[in-house]
């Protein structure tokens, strides 16, 4: 990914930004000092960045290698003016996860290029008027449940049209969740909708990320029923988005948390994600990175006693696991790391990925 982007650290937020003593007035900002002293001390401020830290909420979004592939083939059909592609991944390997990150990454490398996020959502009868309204609500237009299909649809256009105009911008990129739910009339109907678009001068891309199986059955049908034209529009070239596959690319995972230019919190810190939980440890030398071989280690030992190999972790798993860990851990920060055997047992088995070898 590009490391022209904007870290978490650059800019102090002002909810966050208060002082042990209490909020910091506009004319008195709060210095790294005071943000780093109201993370890591114990009190009522930690206990607010506590509760809202990305970790404790299940929102973290680190660069994993996986992610760094899926950037470079978005970043490829940006630049090459593809119509665009889609990335194929197993359930939980974190794709949701992956477009949020791409997206941030994506208005730092591209900042006039307009982009948007639709779910693609199943219904038991799935109409045009039920497809435009989805796609609205998505994007938070008040128009979304009122007037016929076609209103919809026309609104619709505006909407991608007028953002795209904004910025100046003769494309307009359309990242697709959970793509596996729509069938051939869901894509038709944006086809048509990039057909519009296109008379209008702006060009839709669309990135879509789904389940691999269904999205190859799907692509399957569509090859039978001579669809060419969704297949070259919109499922052309199938990618993969794997999980994590090796210590080696854990370790550069749990790195990630380690560090405060990628990963900072409070915004304005210098407080890296495993230091806000273990920061007498952290103050000690040790890191999350280093606990990459025990952690790996107890995924394999889960998978031999499925009977399973083990191939591919979705960072569902990985970040439950760490979270659980740190969870676990921050509660005897005091002691040496290093000298707590099978300290990865619990949290690898409460992450729920046992579970999924069946």
């Amino acid at each position: 990914m590009s490391e022209q982007r904007k870290t978490h650290s650059q800019e102090p937020n002002d909810e966050l930004a208060k002082s042990p003593r209490g909020p910091v007035t506009p004319a008195q900002p709060a210095s790294a000092k005071e943000i780093r002293m109201l993370a890591l001390e114990h009190g009522t401020g930690r206990d607010h960045l506590y509760e809202n830290h990305p970790v404790t909420r299940n929102e973290v979004a680190v660069a994993t290698p996986p992610l760094r592939e899926a950037y470079g083939a978005i970043e490829g059909v940006i630049v090459h003016r593809d119509p665009g592609t889609c990335l194929l991944g197993d359930f939980r390997a974190g794709k949701s996860t992956a477009i949020e990150r791409a997206v941030r990454e994506l208005q730092q490398t591209f900042p006039d290029l307009p982009v948007g996020i639709a779910l693609a959502k199943g219904h038991d009868a799935f109409t045009q008027g039920t497809f435009f309204s989805d796609l609205l609500v998505d994007f938070a237009h008040g128009g979304a449940l009122r007037g016929t299909a076609q209103e919809k649809r026309l609104r619709c256009l505006n909407m991608l049209l007028a953002h795209a105009r904004e910025l100046r911008s003769d494309r307009y990129l359309l990242m697709v969740d959970e793509a596996q739910n729509w069938g051939e009339q869901q894509w038709t109907w944006l086809r048509d909708l990039a057909n519009d678009m296109a008379i209008k001068r702006v060009r839709l891309v669309t990135i879509a990320f789904g389940d691999g199986a269904c999205l190859s059955e799907l692509r399957a049908l569509l090859l039978a029923r001579r669809r060419t034209d969704l297949i070259g529009r919109f499922l052309l070239s199938p990618r993969e988005f794997r999980g994590l596959n090796s210590e080696e690319e854990l370790k550069a995972t749990l790195e990630e948390y380690d560090d405060p230019r990628r990963s900072a919190y409070p915004i304005g810190s210098d407080v890296s994600y495993s230091e806000f939980f273990l920061p007498k440890s952290w103050g000690r030398g040790w890191r999350l990175a280093h606990e990459a071989q025990g952690m790996w280690s107890e995924f394999k030992a889960v998978s031999s006693r499925s009977g399973k190999s083990i191939s591919s972790i979705g960072m569902n798993w990985i970040g439950g696991a760490v979270r659980n860990f740190l969870f676990v851990e921050s509660l005897t920060d005091d002691l040496d790391r290093q000298s707590q055997p099978g300290k990865w047992v619990q949290p690898v088995l409460a992450c729920g990925f046992e579970s999924t070898l069946f």
